[in-house]
């Protein structure tokens, strides 16, 4: 689930007295253009006179929406949001401060909505969470073009991305499946269970498992998160190959860095893949060593047999960019990706 939604999941379940609240974040969001490069992309969008009269906040109709999921659709302006109570879609125009009711709650068997996309055709793709069905919809006209559903009895079809190609990839919390909805020869959808997690390295645990998912701009992988592991995972789309991203966002110390991957016992153990009862015996150490320089020398240690074994191979080192307007106050950018002062950050 991307920040957008987790903007609207955190708040919106308070009902109707946060709404503005709510929406002025999204808001926030929908502006800073940090977070979504596809929408800082459209000139439209990005026209910073646009932005003088654009509205901080956005109204929904109704007392008890539950806004969850939220797309943008660059070449309108026009933003949709779903909600969790009924299944109504809202849309709205980033330029006008109202939305109204595009797609009723309950039509087409609707009856609770949460991650969706629209595509570069105009065309929007919505989860429909415990219901375990798929929606596609045109924009314009709001006609339905396609249904699909899971036929599973323990589903919650929660989130979806769109690949460079077209295909749709949907995540499922309950069911360790992930499903694509893609345009066949003649043009018409189809739905298919397209990867079993059962066996690979993104284990199903108890509770909510996959939760949001990216398409990276070359449409080559997909990026998944599991809810209740805090784990991310990358697919290849070519080969469906399932690896674990590490999560060492660059601590200052290194028992915290690399102790919960390269130990036995390790909470990330599986993840990384490897461990020794040398380094076990050295992480011990430097664990209950109160001598810095002392702990220097252990980890130095530890720094050694994990390049003489290469246990990892890093490829490269990535650089992150982030652009604001000058409207943009209290947001620091965090060298490890940290969004932890998004919570300081508004608009003036």
């Amino acid at each position: 689930m991307d920040v957008r939604r987790q903007l609207i999941l955190r708040r919106g379940r308070y009902g109707m007295r946060n709404f503005r609240l709510l929406l002025t974040l999204a808001a926030l969001v929908l502006s800073l253009g940090l977070f979504a490069p596809a929408l800082a992309s459209s000139t439209s969008y990005a026209n910073d006179r646009d932005e003088v009269d654009r509205p901080t906040r956005y109204i929904l109709p109704g007392d008890a929406v539950f806004p969850e999921g939220i797309a943008f659709q660059p070449s309108t302006n026009d933003f949709f949001v779903s909600s969790t109570t009924d299944g109504t879609i809202f849309r709205g125009d980033i330029r006008k401060k109202s939305a109204k009711v595009f797609l009723p709650g309950g039509a087409d068997g609707r009856t609770i909505a949460t991650g969706m996309k629209v595509d570069s055709e105009g065309r929007l793709f919505i989860s429909g969470a415990s219901s375990g069905k798929i929606f596609i919809y045109d924009t314009k006209t709001g006609d339905l073009i396609s249904k699909f559903a899971d036929d599973l009895q323990s589903t919650f079809i929660n989130d979806v991305a769109i690949a460079p190609n077209g295909a749709a990839y949907f995540t499922d919390s309950l069911s360790p499946f992930l499903y694509r909805v893609a345009a066949n020869d003649e043009g018409r959808f189809t739905f298919k269970r397209w990867i079993d997690f059962t066996g690979t390295p993104l284990v199903y645990q108890p509770g909510f498992n996959l939760n949001g998912i990216v398409a990276t701009p070359n449409g080559k992988y997909l990026i998944v998160v599991q809810s209740n592991t805090g784990k991310l995972f990358r697919i290849t789309i070519a080969t469906k190959e399932i690896v674990a991203i590490a999560l060492n966002g660059g601590r200052p110390d290194p028992e915290t860095m690399y102790g919960r991957y390269f130990t036995s016992t390790g909470s990330l153990n599986k993840i990384a893949g490897y461990s020794s009862p040398d380094l076990d015996s050295l992480f011990t150490q430097g664990r209950t060593e109160s001598d810095v320089t002392k702990r220097k020398a252990i980890y130095k240690q530890v720094s050694e047999n994990l390049e003489q074994n290469a246990a990892w191979v890093w490829l490269f080192t990535g650089y992150n960019y982030n652009v604001a307007t000058s409207k943009v106050h209290g947001f620091t950018p965090m060298s490890n990706g940290s969004l932890q002062f998004l919570r300081e950050t508004s608009l003036g």
